[in-house]
């Protein structure tokens, strides 16, 4: 009979992990998370577009009448900054004067307003007129046109004699312009007959030959004076004596359009015709915030080509107070910074107003830091001086340690000198209390507590010694009574 095996021994059990183990992989597990985090941010942060964009613009601008160059250069501005996030509400007007008035009425119906040159903007609204300002100049002016089927056989002023002409609209900028012109010296002797009406009105009318001329501030190239000159054939009237004339009319300048401007195989016009020549200028009403004027500018930089340069080497009308935010942004060649990335913020605290602020912020720290040295020098004065007076009262010499090894029976042997001692004593008290004030004080800048912490310290070993020498003295007079 086979002898029954041994029972199997247990297997040992693994040894469990050491202390030191679990902390490694615990330390291992909240590297691994926090580099998890990190990375989770990080992509976050890739993920967000810190471009600066339009998103916060929201402005009106008054421009002109619709098909006109001024609405179709509002109108591109709007299609630009609506790619950016903006808006740029388009307001169709009769013309420059219209838009003064409005712009300068009260009610905020729009920040913004293309408005030609030249014109007295104290005739637009007598009150309020100095609350506009200059933003900027369009870098193309646009022309003052004498549209007619014989206006090519006019050659100089003195031709326009006896004529019927269409001024634009009464209150227009047409107008104005055609007003200041038959103004001017001999010009009244002319019998020029000034028509008021709607531009389109009357070209038609200068097409059937009822105006000898029609006239109109506008841009050469417009889809209006095109339709005119190669469809309708009417001819443009030149000016030999223009330059002399613009030199006494405000915002206006003499200026050519070359022969086959409109028509190049044509030759229409046939000949270089000398015109009078206008600015167009963008003008800002008293609710155009910082953000609104900058973001406008930014759109006008894009959308027309040498904007910035050509509003940098122009000056501007004498006449007109000029934006400093449009002075700012053409001397840095767009935006600062902050107005890119905090439009809003600027908007409320104006970027001149937090340089003030900061400045201000700056010298009070700065009166504060002086007040706190000077109230620091002053304790430690106060200190040397009771120390000193301390040293007298005990022969001199004496440090703070030795106080403890002196014969209260010897130096308190005085009544005088026992009073005297009180009397440190007492102000040593109120000048710990003055220090741990000062500790606490507004006055003293982070972390510059400690050194009134060390000036406590010195007081209250000094004092700890001090009451220790007078207790003893009180002991030994109390034995010397039994």
């Amino acid at each position: 009979m086979p002898e029954p095996s041994p029972p199997e021994s247990p297997r040992p059990e693994p040894p469990e992990p050491t202390a030191p183990h679990h902390r490694r992989r615990r330390i291992a597990l909240r590297v691994a998370l926090i580099g998890v985090l990190l990375g989770a941010l990080t992509v976050g942060i890739l993920q967000v577009d810190f471009t600066p964009d339009l998103s916060h613009l929201d402005v009106t601008v008054l421009s002109g009448a619709e098909g006109g160059r001024y609405h179709a250069t509002v109108e591109a501005l709007g299609e630009r900054a609506a790619d950016e996030g903006g808006e740029v509400h388009d307001v169709s007007t009769a013309g420059s004067m219209e838009n003064l008035e409005r712009l300068a009425a009260d009610g905020c119906e729009a920040e913004l307003a293309l408005v030609q040159d030249g014109l007295d903007w104290t005739d637009a609204a007598p009150d309020a007129y100095r609350s506009l300002t200059l933003v900027a100049r369009l870098p193309r002016a646009e022309t003052l046109l004498f549209l007619g089927r014989d206006a090519d056989l006019v050659s100089d002023f003195r031709d326009l004699a006896g004529m019927r002409i269409g001024a634009g609209p009464a209150g227009s900028g047409t107008a104005a312009v055609l007003e200041g012109l038959f103004a001017l010296p001999g010009f009244e002797g002319l019998g020029v007959e000034r028509v008021h009406g709607p531009v389109a009105e009357q070209l038609a009318r200068a097409r059937a030959g009822e105006l000898d001329l029609a006239a109109m501030v506008v841009f050469p190239d417009a889809a209006i004076v095109e339709r005119a000159v190669r469809d309708d054939g009417l001819r443009i009237a030149s000016f030999a004596r223009a330059e002399a004339v613009a030199a006494h009319l405000p915002g206006v300048r003499a200026g050519a359009l070359s022969s086959g401007h409109f028509d190049a195989v044509a030759g229409v016009p046939s000949r270089d015709v000398s015109v009078l020549v206008v600015d167009t200028l963008l003008v800002a009403g008293p609710c155009a915030e910082r953000s609104q004027i900058n973001g406008v500018l930014s759109l006008l930089a894009r959308e027309l080509p040498g904007f910035v340069a050509h509003n940098r080497e122009v000056p501007p009308p004498p006449r007109v107070a000029t934006s400093e935010v449009a002075r700012e942004f053409f001397e840095n060649h767009g935006p600062p910074l902050v107005d890119q990335y905090l439009p809003r913020v600027v908007d409320v605290i104006p970027l001149s107003n937090a340089m003030t602020l900061v400045m201000a912020i700056s010298v009070l720290f700065n009166v504060m830091s002086l007040m706190n040295r000077f109230r620091l020098w002053r304790l430690d004065a106060r200190r040397h001086k009771l120390e000193d007076e301390l040293r007298e009262l005990f022969g001199g010499g004496i440090t703070r340690k030795e106080i403890d090894l002196l014969d209260p029976d010897e130096v308190l042997a005085e009544e005088d000198a026992r009073a005297k001692l009180a009397d440190l004593v007492g102000r040593l008290d109120r000048l710990l209390e003055r220090c741990r004030d000062y500790a606490t004080s507004m006055l003293v800048p982070m972390g510059q507590e400690m050194v009134y912490r060390y000036q406590e310290s010195l007081i209250v070993e000094l004092l700890a010694s001090l009451r220790r020498l007078q207790r003893r003295h009180e002991r030994g007079a109390r034995a010397a009574e039994r």
